[in-house]
């Protein structure tokens, strides 16, 4: 059976080019994501301490209520899988909606860390998927499934910052290379400088 050190230790040697293509890093994401998922099938119900809790509350959530509890949304944090589970309980059993769940928190630590680097490095690379190493952590056995899910959705949602700032910085430096002597045209220095950054980042 491969182990978790070996599966570390063969992405990070394929880590050693400075830079891989898209395709590649996904590929690795994948099996990573497939590896990393194993135990949560391999059980009837993943061993997370406030887990079963969380999967009882599903249950009502996707059964409308019951006739000792009302559902009553209102506008909380921390709700993804109170709003995910239900509606993917509806096309598989509850279990497996749970599981899947726990997937996706895992994806979304993958994909979120490498897509940051990308987007800071301007480049694809492998090394980022070494945060394989770190989805089996004290907040996930502690079983906080929903705030584990909205802090990977923050990381993952942190590598469109850059670009959103980048956007905003090249339009401010086009208005001004616009009003210059030399940025007439479009072609001043400003908007040299900011189509580098786009080459560079982009």
């Amino acid at each position: 059976m491969v182990s978790t050190q070996t599966v570390n230790l063969s992405v990070l040697k394929a880590a050693s080019k400075p830079h891989s293509s898209p395709h590649r890093v996904l590929l690795a994401g994948v099996v990573l994501l497939a590896f990393y998922s194993v135990p949560l099938f391999s059980t009837v119900l993943p061993p997370l301490f406030d887990y079963p809790n969380h999967l009882a509350r599903f249950a009502v959530l996707a059964a409308g209520g019951s006739e000792f509890y009302e559902v009553r949304w209102a506008p909380l944090p921390n709700l993804a899988g109170d709003i995910i589970v239900p509606l993917l309980a509806r096309a598989m059993p509850l279990e497996i909606a749970g599981k899947l769940f726990l997937v996706m928190i895992f994806a979304l630590i993958l994909g979120g860390t490498a897509s940051l680097n990308r987007v800071v490095g301007g480049a694809w690379r492998l090394w980022p998927l070494l945060a394989a190493a770190f989805l089996y952590n004290l907040t996930l056995l502690w079983g906080s499934v929903n705030f584990l899910f909205g802090l990977s959705r923050c990381s993952a949602s942190s590598a469109t910052l850059p670009r959103l700032v980048c956007t905003a910085r090249s339009s401010s430096e086009w208005r001004r290379s616009r009003r210059s002597p030399n940025g007439e045209g479009g072609d001043g220095p400003c908007w040299s400088s900011v189509r580098r950054c786009f080459r560079r980042n982009f």
